[in-house]
Order: C-alpha cells, then sequence, then structure tokens
C-alpha cells in the first residue's frame, strides 16, 4: 500500500474528515437543529469502520456540536451553532495554494495568504483555508466537498486543482494561472521585463536569470523569453536552471566563467539574500551588481535589492470583485483578467 494510502486510511484523518464534514453542516443550517448521519451511514459514506464513526461523533456530541437522541438519531446542537452576524449566513469562501497540500506558508504565501482572507472578510464574507493532507486530486474534492463552501480563491492553482474546482461546479476565481472555463486574474509580467532590458540595452548591462524547476515560474519566463528573443542582439542575457539544493553549485558555476560587473540578477524573493551574501563572501559582489527578486513586496529585503512588483494587494482585490459576481450571477460567462507587473529598481 502506498504512504500517501496509508495516511488516508489513518483513523485521525478519518475522524477529521467527518468531522469537516460535520462542521459543514453546522455551518450550512445554523441554529436549526437537522439530523446527522447516522455511525452506519457515515462509515459507508467514508469508507471507515463504525467505530472510527462513532468516535466522530462521540467527540462531537462531548464538544456540545451534536446532541444524542436515544432511538431517534444525533441532531445538531441550535445553541451550538457559528455565530454568523445577523440571520443571513455570510457566504462561506475557501482560499488556496497550488492544491492546498502545503504544511506551512511561508513569508511569500503567508503575505499571499494573508491578503486574501483580508480582502475576503472586507467584504463580509467568511473563509475557509483548504490545507488538507494528503495531497490528492480526491482529498482535495472530498474537503471541497466536505466544507459546503459558496465560493473559491485557487492561487497558483495546479491542473488537478482546477480540474476538482470545475467537477464541483464550484464559483472559483484563479489568480496567477488559469483556464478557459474559470474566471482569472492573471499577471502581465511584459512591462516589468520590457523596463529591465530597455535599461539593460540603453546602459550595456547584462542579465542573468536564476529560476526554479517549480512550475509557476513558467508563465513569468515564457515573458521574459519571449523579451530576451526581441533584444537578443544588444542584451547578453543568461538563464540558469537551479533549486534550494544546488543553487550554490549553479551560482559558482556561472561565476567561473562570468563576472558581476553591470550585471542585473533575477532570482526568487528566497534566494535574494542567500546570493548577494555568497557572492559578498567570495569577494565576487560587484559595487554595479543589481539583484532583483521576483516576489510580491520584500520590504524587509529591500537595502540593496529590487523587486519584480507582483501587487498580489491588486490581485485578490479584483479576483474577489470577479468571485463576488460570479455568486451573484453564476451563468455569466467566465472572464480572464492582467494586471501589470512592475519594475522596483534598488
Amino acid at each position: 500500500m502506498s504512504e500517501l494510502k496509508q495516511q488516508e486510511n489513518v483513523p485521525g484523518q478519518n475522524i477529521r474528515n467527518i468531522r469537516m464534514f460535520i462542521m459543514g453542516m453546522l455551518y450550512k443550517y445554523g441554529f436549526q437543529s437537522v439530523r446527522v448521519p447516522s455511525s452506519n451511514e457515515l462509515a459507508r459514506m467514508f469508507s471507515v469502520t463504525r467505530r472510527t464513526a462513532r468516535m466522530a461523533l462521540e467527540g462531537l456530541i462531548a464538544e456540545g456540536y451534536l446532541i444524542g437522541k436515544n432511538g431517534v438519531g444525533t441532531y445538531t446542537n441550535p445553541n451550538h451553532g457559528f455565530f454568523l452576524r445577523g440571520q443571513e449566513r455570510p457566504p462561506l469562501i475557501g482560499v488556496c495554494m497550488n492544491d492546498g497540500s502545503f504544511f506551512y506558508y511561508d513569508f511569500n504565501g503567508g503575505t499571499l495568504m494573508a491578503n486574501m482572507m483580508k480582502t475576503l472578510v472586507s467584504r463580509d464574507c467568511n473563509v475557509y483555508p483548504v490545507m488538507h493532507t494528503p495531497a490528492t486530486p480526491e482529498a482535495l474534492e472530498r474537503e471541497l466537498n466536505f466544507a459546503r463552501l459558496d465560493g473559491l480563491l485557487l492561487f497558483d492553482p495546479s491542473k488537478s486543482s482546477m480540474e476538482v474546482a470545475k467537477s464541483l461546479k464550484l464559483p472559483c476565481v484563479t489568480m496567477r494561472s488559469g483556464c478557459k472555463e474559470l474566471d482569472s486574474v492573471r499577471l502581465d509580467y511584459a512591462p516589468a521585463w520590457q523596463d529591465l532590458f530597455r535599461e539593460a540595452a540603453d546602459r550595456h548591462r547584462k542579465i542573468v536569470y536564476f529560476r526554479g524547476h517549480n512550475s509557476y515560474l513558467s508563465e513569468p519566463y515564457v515573458a521574459f523569453d519571449k523579451m530576451a528573443k526581441q533584444y537578443h542582439k544588444t542584451v547578453k542575457v543568461s538563464v540558469v536552471i537551479s533549486n534550494l539544493n544546488d543553487s550554490v553549485e549553479k551560482i559558482n558555476e556561472y561565476l567561473q566563467e562570468n563576472t558581476l560587473d553591470d550585471t542585473d540578477v533575477i532570482t526568487s524573493w528566497r534566494g535574494t539574500i542567500p546570493f548577494r551574501e555568497h557572492c559578498l563572501r567570495r569577494g565576487v559582489f560587484s559595487p554595479s551588481c543589481r539583484i532583483f527578486a521576483e516576489a510580491d513586496t520584500i520590504e524587509r529585503f529591500r537595502e540593496g535589492c529590487g523587486y519584480i512588483h507582483l501587487s498580489s494587494e491588486r490581485l485578490t482585490e479584483r479576483a474577489a470583485q470577479f468571485l463576488m459576481e460570479r455568486l451573484a450571477n453564476p451563468e455569466r460567462p467566465p472572464r480572464q483578467e492582467y494586471i501589470s507587473a512592475s519594475l522596483i529598481r534598488p
């Protein structure tokens, strides 16, 4: 049995799945008392033992969310529903990055998640962070179903997460990448790259792009590659593909044949400071070298660095507006919109 299948079959994960399903019922029905499936029914629904289903129900009864009525069944507790402003239930919107399988969020991911949540809450929505285990399309579909979401914001969606959203017919807006069947708000990197290449051509500067293997970098790189071909006669361009494990090795390989004089270096926000510190330690960093991070904002790394400003606040604000329009008019044709990235110099 695969490791993922083993994870799916552990009792703790199954109890969590049942719990999320019943919490979705509590949210949907507010302070009404409605019957929840019996332990036999839950066991069939979730392909678990009756004992596991009973443990989940007993836990929720002990917490006061459910009431067990002998000979009748188990019901939601009308005195223990979620506090929802007024009598009208606010929309419950899921927020998800990639396929929702992140174990944690780093500085950049945390900033993006916070922006999505803030934008939705300001529009009188409640927020459900999608963060499931294990990372399979089936697990994502199950979680979205159990949560009984009204809509979904997907940042950097994987192909599988977009397929799940389409199959569930869930109102969904994707950000930074997408497909024609879903609303999407994407970034136009061309203006930022245009500024960088035009300046490099005018000032006889070189450009080196340290990019990762990650698929989410494909869209900015396609725009970069197009600009590199346009300026191939006037700007020397190098592209170095690396990851966190071999980044130092790749930097050293590049520096064996190149200097950093009059060079604009583009890297991920995560690699900005390590690149600069490594070059300083080796004594090869040049005062005429500029580093640009591909990031939303790197205020804490600003000293000596510029960045490709991705404007996630504008991105999430527009995506939330699209989603509200989709909730109000489900039959509206999907729309795609681009927001320009900009070049912020050191």
